[in-house]
């Protein structure tokens, strides 16, 4: 469901040269800090409201008239909606997000400025947005989606970075730590409320309204970043400390900044003194973290949750279901999933991070085994429909507390700063990619195999439930700080780290930063 952004870790807290965490000295919740929260909640409604107008459209009878061609329509219940088109028309925006992910990488390790990045995303999808709305050509279809996606892929990167840097340090981890992942589900919610309430206007317009609404959460977001600041981090990077010592100032709204200055500027030196580049996250030490970028998006799609984010309602009415019913049946599953994150979000920070990969491991494995069976049957009786629909709600609540809510929040619990932007990078473009497998190929097997295709998802998250049970450390109320020590203990991951890794260092004297900006401000 989620397409791999998380919030990565605020520089809210940091630790003394004796190791010990501390926290900043306390500043206001300034408007510039609440508008950088609302934007990233807008950026979580954007891919929520993707993700139900990808899923509910093309059940819609004006657009079925118009794109899925009559004649690829076959009498077998499973391959209702098997139509190239529509596997497309999914799939395209995902594989054009990677590209955007691309760019936008390539930008932000430059340019070191995630806000810019944000401000080109949003007119490309904008411009994608209106092509879409005026054409009735399949292929101007497909360049719309396109242009969306490459837009996309600049706002998914840029948002979660941005809000890392500025969010303020008091409030953090109670009010980003969810906020990204409980937003999407709400924003599949709603669009699926939306869907439901325009297939009952049969004017040839409506399947466009929906996704047309997401320009204007884009407009929002648009003008929200060209008002904020860029971040302090990135003006110290760019040779300016003291504009940066203001703009935290701003940002924070006190005067109060020097530890968390002097955090930032020591950040600045380990990255220019370590050389780092994108061949940093390659080193031997970061072997651990560079596997779970790698993995944890890369599963997290191959539970099968965008199959039936995507194609569900599609599904239902291919199963005999009318089109009004399938679209209850995606608001129905937009209600559980959003109540299965509220669910989650209540337990997470009770329960530790494994035990919870493991229940949803298990939920998921059950359902999809179960599910699987029907796999041949040549008509489904209601009873079989209704069993199904039930075996989806528990399947839903499974994930939404497990790895809907911790393929987010586990890997901003083990990113260091050295390598969060290329971390985070590689998160969102596997992402991407799968999500783009998944969009592309699910209908196909769908219409080969039935049901059966959910024994296929089943063996990946037997394979993912041992994956973390073996190699995926507990991170719970662990400081990111604390992390090498972590992995140095593991039975797996040790061999990566020497005792020079578990006990590293600073690689600045604090006492002469700080003794310079003291001396700074005195003659300020």
């Amino acid at each position: 469901m989620t397409i791999g952004a998380f919030i990565p870790s605020s520089t809210a807290t940091h630790v003394a040269v004796g190791g010990e965490k501390e926290q900043y000295p306390s500043g206001r919740f300034t408007g510039y800090a609440l508008l950088a929260c609302l934007i990233t909640m807008l950026a979580a409604l954007i891919v929520g409201h993707h993700i139900g107008v990808s899923g509910g459209i093309i059940t819609m009878p004006q657009f079925s008239k118009n794109f899925v061609k009559e004649s690829e329509v076959t009498v077998d219940q499973y391959c209702g909606f098997n139509d190239q088109f529509v596997s497309l028309f999914t799939s395209y925006f995902y594989l054009a997000g990677l590209v955007g992910v691309i760019i936008a990488s390539i930008l932000s390790s430059n340019c070191r400025v995630s806000g810019g990045t944000i401000l080109y995303g949003a007119p490309c999808y904008c411009f994608g947005a209106l092509y879409w709305y005026s054409t009735d050509c399949t292929t101007d279809l497909l360049y719309g989606t396109i242009l969306m996606g490459i837009g996309f892929g600049f706002y998914i990167l840029s948002v979660p970075l941005y809000l890392s840097e500025v969010a303020p340090y008091g409030y953090f981890p109670r009010s980003t730590k969810f906020s990204f992942q409980l937003m999407m589900t709400v924003g599949i919610f709603c669009t699926n409320l939306v869907n439901f309430g325009l297939s009952k206007i049969n004017d040839g317009w409506s399947w466009k309204w929906s996704g047309v609404l997401g320009v204007f959460i884009m407009i929002l977001t648009f003008i929200g970043s060209a008002l904020l600041p860029n971040e302090p981090i990135c003006i110290i990077k760019c040779g300016f400390p003291d504009l940066a010592k203001r703009t935290l100032q701003l940002i924070r709204g006190t005067d109060d900044i020097v530890e968390e200055l002097n955090d930032l500027l020591k950040a600045n030196r380990a990255i220019l003194d370590s050389k780092q580049t994108w061949k940093t996250i390659f080193n031997k030490k970061y072997r651990p973290h560079l596997v779970m970028a790698l993995a944890i998006p890369f599963f997290q799609q191959f539970t099968g949750i965008n199959v039936i984010m995507f194609y569900g309602p599609s599904i239902s009415k291919s199963l005999g279901m009318g089109t009004n019913a399938s679209l209850i049946v995606s608001v129905i599953t937009g209600g559980v999933i959003l109540f299965g994150t509220l669910f989650g979000v209540a337990i997470a920070d009770k329960v530790e991070r494994k035990c919870l990969f493991i229940a949803g491991g298990v939920i998921m494995f059950v359902c999809e085994v179960v599910a699987g069976y029907d796999h041949g049957v040549k008509s489904i009786s209601n009873l079989h429909t209704y069993g199904l629909l039930a075996l989806l709600a528990v399947y839903l609540v499974g994930f939404a507390c497990s790895w809907g809510l911790l393929g987010c929040l586990v890997p901003s619990e083990i990113f260091p700063l050295e390598i969060r932007l290329m971390g985070h990078c590689i998160m969102v473009g596997v992402s991407m990619f799968s999500t783009f497998i998944i969009a592309q190929y699910s209908l196909g097997m769908f219409c080969k195999f039935g049901f059966g295709i959910f024994h296929f998802f089943a063996a990946f998250i037997l394979v993912m439930t041992v994956f973390v049970i073996s190699f995926l450390p507990e991170t719970k109320d662990i400081p990111i700080q604390e992390m090498p020590k972590v992995w140095g203990q593991h039975w797996f991951w040790r061999r990566y780290y020497s005792a020079d890794d578990v006990h590293e260092k600073d690689v600045v004297c604090v006492k002469f930063i700080t003794s310079y900006y003291n001396a700074k401000k005195h003659t300020d």
